[in-house]
């Protein structure tokens, strides 16, 4: 029985070493709040928070710099909806609030054309059944590149802020 056991787990791990993972083929704009300063009873509107968005797809490596220009419009659209609906929420019947929201000039992070196909193969593989193996992306912020980690956005500024409306 023992034997029979130690078989099994062995086989089992041996299964998931010989696995190989690949990203998701698209991952569509997402912005996410990262920081955020607490309302008031006195003035619930004045207060920022530091906002995240990416967007990535593998596709031809003929696409990475178009696909980086869309993503990066992306993110500026989503991320102002976001701030604008973020500062609405912390309106109040008799206070009502307003967005600011700074959008990014260029990706925070990207992945250069030149690494792009590398890129798809190794740091985020991209499956053979996407539309390409070249991975392009673009995020506000140099942080974690797929996931939203607070420790990784210490120092940064926020970029949206809200305040009460004249």
């Amino acid at each position: 029985m023992r034997k029979l056991s130690v078989f099994l787990l062995l086989l089992f791990f041996a299964n998931i070493s010989s696995s190989y993972a690949y990203i998701l083929c698209k991952r569509e704009t997402q912005i996410s709040p990262v920081t955020a300063d607490p309302t008031t009873e006195e003035d619930p509107c004045t207060g920022e928070v530091l906002l995240q968005g990416m967007e990535y797809e593998c596709v031809p490596l003929d696409e990475v710099d178009e696909k980086r220009k869309e993503f990066l419009h992306n993110i500026k659209k989503e991320g102002h909806d976001f701030c604008n609906d973020y500062c609405k929420e912390r309106s109040t019947r008799k206070i009502k609030c307003e967005a600011f929201f700074k959008e990014p000039m260029e990706c925070g992070f990207t992945v250069p054309t030149k690494y792009a196909a590398e890129f798809g193969k190794e740091g985020a593989p991209c499956s053979p059944s996407c539309k390409g193996t070249s991975f392009a992306y673009c995020s506000i912020y140099h942080a974690s590149y797929i996931q939203i980690n607070p420790q990784f956005f210490k120092g940064m500024q926020p970029n949206c802020r809200c305040r009460r409306a004249e």
